[in-house]
């Protein structure tokens, strides 16, 4: 379950936070629930994914946090779609989500 809360709490909460388009990462994120949600006077307006670490992505109509480069994007849901038709598909999506927390922080994460 969800939890609503707000932008000040996100970015108070998580060392990093990164934000990506509504349904950007659908592939790469289909395993993972989201831990809450904001919203505003006209509905909601993002979730946010706690990737560990200290790292949250907020994806919606009106994500926030630092903007991640479109072609990183596209490169991460391609391999999402390709890891889908494997036969650990869970344990494939959890390295792509370890390669893609690397690729947009510059750190190494085990």
């Amino acid at each position: 379950m969800k939890l609503k809360t707000t932008k000040k709490s996100v970015l108070q909460n998580f060392s990093a936070v990164y934000q990506v388009g509504y349904c950007r990462l659908y592939n790469l994120l289909r395993e993972l629930k989201p831990v809450a949600y904001i919203e505003n006077s006209t509905g909601w307006r993002a979730d946010v994914y706690n990737l560990g670490d200290g790292i949250a992505l907020t994806t919606g109509y009106t994500p926030f946090g630092q903007k991640i480069d479109s072609e990183v994007i596209n490169e991460y849901e391609f391999k999402a779609k390709l890891a889908r038709c494997t036969e650990n598909k869970e344990a494939a999506t959890n390295d792509l989500i370890n390669q893609f927390k690397e690729e947009i922080t510059g750190k190494f994460f085990n």
